[in-house]
């Protein structure tokens, strides 16, 4: 599945709708990844709010009931967040109310495949999933138990990859892996991957919780780049420009930040729609305007400098921005 080229964002903003919507639909996971929210203790996972819970089947409904009503379709509705999707019972269920719906132009999973059984691919193809994106720790079980904390039956987990790879018909497969837990060379990682995917990379890992000190993981840690291959701290972040992202509780953010900055409202009390067009998105946008650094919560946040794509830049735009939005 060929997924269409972005065009810089300044281009189409304001937006009548966002972009992309991310279902939070799961804040379980059964790993415990040494640079996540999931290895850190029960009470520092309560000291920055987070909860563990699955979204109601009913909260889901209304949240993509609302986004197939959305005057401009989204490009993509995305499980995903500071969970595993895999571990929320009726995730085969949501990805095809979602197709069926219409809600969005691709429906995708990010995921750590480690629950992919046959079963699971079966339900999740016949759903009408458009894209797996695969998130690997290792490329073997002491890999695994190294960085996640688990005892992985790794030759299994290749054997349920290959499967959905060789019983998928559109769905795009799609895996990779951070440079940290990467355990072998990036010819072996390819070997062993490009046969049984639609693309396997290397990425690098990106801090994204002040909690951990990611620096000492051994990643190239690699900033944002500018028009000129710069690396560049980023002042406006993009993010809550073009996504809105829909928690277990129903609560809906602008960005994928463990620690959510501000909330705009919640699915069961209105309409997506009004909630991307409330004041209270408005006045955050013009934080962001501003400088993220006006905002208590995004000033710790490491996620627009790693992870920033070029066409979506936004600081030499604040004067255009200022008045579409002031």
């Amino acid at each position: 599945m060929a997924i269409p080229k972005r065009v810089p964002l300044i281009t189409k903003l304001p937006l009548a709708s966002p972009l992309s919507v991310h279902i939070f639909a799961s804040y379980y996971c059964n790993f415990k990844c040494s640079y996540c929210v999931h290895s850190m203790t029960a009470s520092e996972q309560a000291e920055i709010g987070f909860v563990k819970q699955l979204m109601p089947f009913e909260v889901f409904t209304k949240a993509v009931d609302d986004v197939a009503a959305l005057p401009v379709k989204p490009k993509v509705l995305m499980f995903d967040g500071h969970g595993e999707p895999l571990t929320h019972p009726r995730i085969a269920d949501m990805v095809r109310y979602a197709k069926e719906r219409t809600a969005a132009e691709r429906v995708e999973i990010v995921t750590n495949g480690s629950l992919l059984t046959r079963e699971m691919s079966n339900a999740l193809i016949d759903a009408g999933l458009d894209r797996m994106r695969v998130s690997l720790q290792g490329c073997g079980a002491s890999a695994y138990e190294k960085v996640c904390g688990v005892k992985l039956n790794f030759d299994g987990f290749i054997d349920n990859l290959r499967y959905f790879y060789r019983r998928k018909a559109s769905t795009d497969l799609y895996v990779k892996i951070i440079d940290i837990a990467l355990d072998v060379s990036v010819e072996n990682f390819h070997a062993l991957f490009d046969p049984i995917s639609d693309t396997a990379v290397v990425e690098h890992l990106f801090p994204n919780i002040q909690q951990i000190d990611h620096s000492a993981m051994g990643s190239e840690l690699k900033y944002a780049k500018n028009n000129d291959d710069e690396a560049r701290r980023v002042d406006v972040c993009p993010m809550p420009f073009y996504i809105a992202v829909v928690l277990p509780n129903g609560n809906v953010i602008g960005c994928c930040y463990i620690e959510p900055p501000a909330v705009f409202g919640n699915i069961t009390k209105g309409s997506l729609l009004e909630i991307w067009n409330d004041n209270s998105r408005r006045e955050f946008l013009k934080t962001q305007i501003s400088g993220r650094d006006a905002n208590k919560i995004c000033i710790n946040c490491k996620s627009p400098d790693y992870g920033t794509q070029q066409v979506d830049f936004l600081d030499e735009y604040r004067e255009q921005l200022s008045k579409m939005f002031m």
